[in-house]
């Protein structure tokens, strides 16, 4: 059965990260970049899509998930943070978790 996903929430991370540069779920930009002055997403944020995601069933389809980098400021006020070597999770609407590791 195909599934359908509307938004994902960050559920959990090593630090306080907050992503505000680059999200997307396949091509839906998701409301990314963050305009400055509005703080970013963060642990227990939730991301809505612009449309709901359907993947098909079965392994059957490949759906890009793609993050570029985090920053400690929710403003965004210092550097990026790479993603390489960070612990953080993520859960769909559909109930499935997916977790990064380094």
């Amino acid at each position: 059965m195909d599934d359908t996903v509307s938004w994902l929430a960050f559920s959990d991370a090593s630090e306080s990260l907050y992503m505000r540069d680059d999200f997307r779920m396949a091509a839906d930009h998701c409301g990314f970049p963050i305009p400055n002055g509005i703080p970013g997403i963060g642990p227990g944020d939730t991301v809505h899509f612009t449309a709901p995601v359907t993947v098909a069933a079965n392994g059957s389809q490949l759906i890009e998930l793609f993050f570029y980098g985090f920053h400690v400021d929710p403003l965004g006020a210092d550097t990026i943070i790479k993603v390489h070597g960070k612990t953080f999770q993520f859960r769909f609407s559909d109930g499935s978790v997916v977790t990064v590791r380094p």
